[in-house]
């Protein structure tokens, strides 16, 4: 559940054992690390997609991303089964110094991306050191709630993480063997 103004943390005093409230500054999850299951090819393309819409960067500046990504992830072994996923501390690095000659429209790029992923760690520096990916796996099987507060946040950002969030959902879901089919009342 995505909480915009922290309306759901109630629910803690009716049946704590079964709603996880994550605050803003405690966000679980490296939003480079995919779900379980999901190829890292096609979570760092989703990953840049996403992160280029949410925060009003064009097609250019999404594939300049997805280049230093896959750079990320080829120099940490991902692509060969390493789960050693980049940080987000880690891609600014990569953005800061790509591992690639750049062209000169790519400078522009560059600093755009970099000034979002900077922003994003000013406003949640717990969030960029993460390693682990979104802890889907480890919600039990049992209903459960999970209520990710995102407050306080500029709409970019909360834009990002909630897609990432959902997309990490959707895909696990549909590696695990896809959706409950629908049932009419």
């Amino acid at each position: 559940m995505i909480d915009a103004k922290r309306d759901y943390r109630s629910l803690l005093g009716v049946a704590p054992d079964d709603v996880w409230v994550f605050p803003p500054e405690k966000l679980p999850g490296n939003p480079l690390a995919p779900p379980p299951g999901l190829s890292p090819r096609r979570w760092e393309v989703l990953v840049a997609d996403c992160f280029c819409s949410c925060f009003g960067l064009l097609g250019a500046t999404q594939s300049f991303l997805l280049r230093v990504i896959d750079a990320l992830f080829t120099s940490r072994g991902i692509h060969a089964g390493s789960g050693d996923y980049p940080t987000l501390n880690d891609l600014i690095d990569g953005l800061r110094k790509p591992p690639f000659r750049l062209a000169p429209v790519e400078h522009d790029y560059r600093a755009r991306a970099l000034a979002r992923a900077e922003g994003m760690r000013v406003a949640l520096p717990a969030l960029a050191r993460q390693r682990e990916g979104l802890p889907i796996a480890q919600i039990p099987a049992r209903p459960r709630v999970v209520v990710l507060e995102l407050d306080g946040l500029s709409e970019m950002l909360f834009a990002f993480l909630s897609q990432v969030a959902l997309l990490a959902l959707y895909h696990h879901q549909m590696v695990a063997g896809g959706a409950a089919p629908f049932v009419w009342p």
